[in-house]
């Protein structure tokens, strides 16, 4: 008789603990919450020229140095780069009033439009 309430008990258990969850889950759902106070948006910094041609020199750095490698996920990685080095143009572009190009990822010769359009005005990296 002992094994038999055991095993009914064991078989219940489950079950009963299930329900009980998808209890809490529901209340905790539809429990009214605190309106959320949203963040102000952030102010974008603008960084120094140098800081910029600072981080295209690192950037081309690191692009030839995981080209060269046989790292794991390399093709993501240089994309990272890469959209990184395009939206380091951009903000070389704004910082020398220059139109900037359109949103990351470049296609190539955009790319190589905006760097002669950056080295005609001076800047070198």
């Amino acid at each position: 008789m002992v094994a038999v309430l055991s095993y009914l008990a064991l078989c219940l258990l489950p079950a009963a603990v299930t329900a009980v969850l998808i209890r809490l889950v529901s209340w905790f759902v539809g429990h009214e919450r605190p309106a959320a106070t949203t963040a102000p948006d952030p102010v974008p910094t603008a960084r120094s020229l140098e800081a910029l041609v600072a981080t295209l020199r690192r950037l081309e750095t690191d692009y030839a140095a995981v080209e060269a490698s046989r790292l794991p996920a390399r093709a993501h990685r240089l994309q990272a780069i890469s959209l990184a080095y395009d939206d380091t143009l951009r903000e070389c572009c704004l910082a020398l009033e220059i139109p900037p190009p359109e949103n990351p990822p470049l296609p190539p010769v955009e790319r190589m439009r905006t760097e002669a359009e950056l080295s005609l005005r001076g800047l070198t990296w």
